[in-house]
C-alpha cells in the first residue's frame, strides 16, 4: 500500500514563539498609534483654539476661553476692513520679496568670493560675517531706531528693508561659504582649461551645484524669519505714531 501524504490544505496551529512575536508587533503598532494620536492632538489643538477664538465675541473670549458660546464669522470682515490686515500683509510680502532679492545677491557673491576665490583679507571678512551670528535683533532695536530716525526713514518700507537684510546675512552666508569650499576644485581647473571666466564659473558651475542644498534651504529660512520678525515692525510703527502725535 502506498503511504498517504498529508494534505496541503491542513491548517497548522501557530507555534508559541510565533504568537508571542505577533502580539509584540501588535502592541508596538498600537503604542505607536496612540503616541501619534497624542502628538496630533498637541499639534492641532492650538490651531483649533486659535480658530475658535477668532470667531468668538470679546465677552466670550474673557468668560469662556476654552469653549465657544457665540459664533461671529463677521470678525474676519471687521479685521480686514478696520484692522487693515490686507494692507499690512501686502507690506510684509513686498518687504520680504525685496529683502530676499537683496540677500540672495549678497550671499551668492560673498560666498563665491570668500569660499572659492579667497582674495587677500578674505579670512578677516569671513570672521566679520561670523561675528554677526552673535548679534541679536534685540541688541539692535534701539540703535536701528535712532539711526533711521536721524535719516528720516521711520514709517517707510526702507526702514524695515535695511535691518532685515543685515540681520539675515550672517547665517546664510556662513552656510554658503562652507558649502562652496567643499566643492571639488577639479571642476574649476577643468573649467579654467576650457576658457571659463569667473562669471561663467559662478553661473554654470557654482550656482547649479548649490541650487538644491543651499539656494533652496536658505531662502525658505530667510523668508520665515522675515515674515516672523514683527517686533521691529511694531517698534518702528509705534515710534512713528508717537512722533506724529
Amino acid at each position: 500500500a502506498l503511504p498517504i501524504s498529508p494534505s496541503k490544505n491542513v491548517v497548522r496551529s501557530p507555534k508559541t514563539g510565533d504568537t508571542t512575536q505577533i502580539l509584540a508587533v501588535c502592541a508596538v503598532a498600537l503604542a505607536s498609534g496612540v503616541i501619534l494620536l497624542i502628538l496630533a492632538v498637541i499639534v492641532l489643538y492650538p490651531l483649533v483654539f486659535m480658530f475658535l477664538t477668532s470667531v468668538k465675541s470679546n465677552l466670550d473670549v474673557l468668560t469662556n476661553p476654552f469653549g465657544i458660546t457665540t459664533f461671529k464669522p463677521e470678525n474676519y470682515v471687521s479685521t480686514w476692513k478696520i484692522g487693515k490686515i490686507g494692507s499690512f500683509f501686502m507690506n510684509s510680502v513686498i518687504i520680504t520679496i525685496m529683502t530676499l532679492a537683496v540677500q540672495l545677491i549678497v550671499i551668492i557673491l560673498a560666498s563665491f568670493a570668500l569660499g572659492k576665490l579667497r582674495p587677500w583679507g578674505s579670512g578677516f571678512i569671513e570672521i566679520l560675517f561670523l561675528s554677526g551670528l552673535f548679534i541679536t535683533s534685540e541688541m539692535l532695536t534701539i540703535p536701528n531706531f535712532t539711526t533711521l530716525k536721524a535719516w528720516g526713514l521711520n514709517g517707510t518700507r526702507l526702514a524695515l528693508l535695511l535691518p532685515y537684510v543685515t540681520l539675515g546675512l550672517p547665517t546664510a552666508t556662513f552656510i554658503m561659504i562652507n558649502y562652496v569650499k567643499g566643492l571639488p576644485k577639479e571642476l574649476d581647473e577643468a573649467a579654467l582649461l576650457d576658457g571659463c571666466s569667473l562669471l561663467q564659473n559662478l553661473f554654470r558651475i557654482t550656482l547649479p551645484l548649490s541650487n538644491v542644498p543651499c539656494l533652496s534651504c536658505c531662502p525658505m529660512e530667510l523668508f520665515r524669519v522675515c515674515m516672523d520678525r514683527t517686533k521691529l515692525t511694531i517698534s518702528f510703527q509705534l515710534a512713528t505714531s508717537f512722533n506724529e502725535s
